[in-house]
């Protein structure tokens, strides 16, 4: 594993001087383990006829399995393979001969593969019929062979007596003392010499049974094997030497939390003796440990190369955080991450830990974990985030009155976005090239002259991840101080069907920027002073003009003009002109009385 570490030193003024190499920590990885474990306290706790059980400890957890024979060496059996990886093991042979001698040895291999065979161990087992019986839970026994002496002796008694005494035993001071995480002392009266028995259990039909073998009115048994913070019942039983049996009612109690038993081991004088005792109680409870319970782990403070991970566990622990980029994470392996960060200064239900030196723009598989031992590790499930992009920094290029264009590059295929705000007015407005591209240019047009602008840009690149400028752009539009061109001024008339008093004219021509529209006219020739007394404007910003005139007499004479006005307020205005509207058109009537007339005064003579 990979360990990372600073360095710290304090002086005599309590000045702290901290490397904590630059923000990324110091680090070293310990090497893999290849030791085997290392195997002691072999033992035959049990042996009948046909059966017995083999115990034994690893110094690290490891699997069980024993190989066995009626010859030395051939071991041509074996116990089922356990691939529980614990402290203290326990194997059990049956099928077995009776009264004949056994040959094993025991393998037990770690979580790193360290296999560890033992030498040659011996058991014989016992004629049929004689069994073991244990006291106290099972520390020490007796052969069946005396268990059945002593009731040939009850039953001798029995019969010397003459059966004088038919009373059970009175049971009473029942108390239930010197409970620990994993045992309680049970102790109780009986108004005779009896031999005692406790059944105990989870339930009130208990299901395990503690004994002893010495004939007395005050009782002490032990039982052990309990769970720790546990309700267990108990019912004591009572046999005297007439075979008479005294009950109790059940009773009840509650094994005791390791934080409890500690407070009491602290009133062991020998410092010693108080941590093998703590070093006992741990690594007996570690295979019925419930690891921490995790919540989802949450992300904030997402940068390029940095993550805040924050998660809560339902005990104080020490946090870890295992990760992993979306290229290193492989389910199918043992170890799926390739990176790990922990807090073990203090235990604590609120965890955050803070990655550094991720890729930017990259998913990254998370793990979170807590312990408050080493061997009972909670875990989260597996979630994922994704690091920033790198931010982009963008330039304005060729600025005008009323256009400007934005250029930038990244290091990856994106999309073009170019946002784009008028600091007069407060409209936002946005020009998008879906097309991704490493280099980028958009140009930004029909802007306001003399405008302050806020650009910003950004893209979103293949894996649909947003990528943005650093920082927004301040731009502002050149003055406009030029007038509009005029071209293609043109002048069309017409008589307007119907009518034979007015004419259409169309005054149209173009500009080289967006300018408004004006017509101004007056009857008559001669020279113009002044301004033109009417005139007709279409205030609309446009390149192409168009003013229609209905008002105009046919066949009379005109002078105009005509101006256009930016939005800077720069007009143009061409000089005076004068037009001739077309005469209206004569009927065959008026011909005809027009040529009587000038002929033979015809009108008049009607008159």
């Amino acid at each position: 594993k990979t360990y990372y570490f600073v360095v710290e030193s304090t002086d005599e003024t309590n000045g702290v001087s901290e490397d904590a190499n630059g923000g990324n920590y110091h680090n070293f990885t310990t090497l893999m383990d290849q030791t085997a474990p290392i195997v002691s306290d072999i033992s035959n706790p049990i042996i009948t006829s046909d059966s017995t059980a083999i115990v034994w400890k690893t110094n690290e957890p490891a699997d069980s399995q024993v190989l066995y024979s009626t010859t030395s060496g051939g071991y041509t059996e074996s116990t089922i393979f356990s691939s529980t990886l614990v402290l203290n093991h326990l194997a059990t042979i049956v099928d077995l001969i009776p009264e004949t001698n056994y040959f094993y040895v025991i393998k037990s291999t770690d979580a790193k593969g360290n296999l560890v065979t033992t030498p040659e161990q011996t058991f014989k087992t016992i004629k049929i019929n004689e069994r073991i019986i244990y006291e106290g839970g099972g520390s020490t026994g007796v052969l069946q062979s005396i268990y059945d002496a002593l009731l040939k002796e009850n039953e001798y008694n029995k019969a010397k007596l003459k059966l004088q005494d038919d009373n059970a035993p009175i049971i009473s001071n029942v108390l239930i003392s010197t409970i620990t995480p994993f045992s309680a002392t049970v102790s109780f009266e009986t108004n005779k010499e009896t031999i005692p028995l406790v059944e105990y259990g989870k339930e009130t039909s208990y299901g395990s049974t503690a004994s002893s073998i010495n004939w007395t009115k005050n009782h002490s048994i032990n039982i052990g094997g309990l769970t720790i913070g546990t309700d267990y019942h108990i019912k004591v039983s009572s046999i005297d030497k007439f075979g008479n049996t005294g009950t109790s009612n059940d009773e009840t109690f509650k094994t005791k939390f390791l934080t409890e038993d500690l407070a009491e081991l602290k009133n062991i004088e020998n410092i010693e003796q108080f941590q093998k005792e703590i070093e006992a109680t741990i690594e007996s409870i570690l295979p019925s440990l419930v690891p921490p319970f995790i919540d989802k782990p949450t992300f904030s403070e997402i940068t390029e190369n940095s993550v805040l991970v924050s998660f809560r566990s339902n005990i104080k622990s020490y946090g870890v955080v295992s990760y992993a980029d979306e290229e290193s994470y492989n389910l199918v392996k043992d170890k799926p991450y390739n990176g790990e960060m922990s807090d073990t200064k203090e235990k604590s239900i609120a965890h955050t830990l803070t990655l550094i030196g991720l890729k930017p723009n990259t998913k990254y598989h998370i793990m979170a974990k807590a312990f408050s031992l080493p061997q009972v590790i909670g875990k989260s499930d597996d979630v994922t985030f994704t690091t920033a992009t790198s931010k982009i920094r963008g330039s304005v290029l060729d600025i005008k009155k009323d256009a400007f264009t934005v250029v930038w590059n990244t290091d990856q295929p994106t999309t073009s976005i170019v946002e784009y705000k008028n600091l007069k007015t407060g409209r936002t407005s946005r020009i998008v090239d879906e097309v991704k591209n490493s280099t980028h240019s958009l140009k930004v047009e029909n802007l306001s002259p003399g405008t302050s602008y806020i650009v910003s840009i950004s893209g979103v690149n293949n894996k649909g991840n947003l990528v943005e400028g650093g920082t927004s752009i301040n731009v502002r539009t050149s003055t406009d101080n030029i007038a509009p061109i005029i071209s293609n001024l043109k002048v069309e008339s017409a008589l307007i069907v119907g009518r034979t008093d007015r004419v259409q004219t169309i005054v149209s021509w173009q500009t080289d920027e967006a300018s408004t529209s004006t017509v101004y006219y007056e009857e008559g020739a001669g020279l113009a002073t002044g301004l033109l007394s009417n005139k007709q404007e279409d205030l609309e910003l446009t390149k192409n003009h168009v003013v229609i005139l209905t008002v105009l007499k046919p066949g009379t004479v005109y002078r105009f003009t005509v101006d256009s006005i930016d939005d800077a307020n720069n007009m143009a205005k061409p000089p005076i002109r004068t037009i001739i509207t077309p005469k209206k058109t004569e009927s065959i009537v008026d011909i005809i009385f027009k040529n009587f007339d000038e002929t033979f005064n015809f009108v008049n003579n009607v008159r």
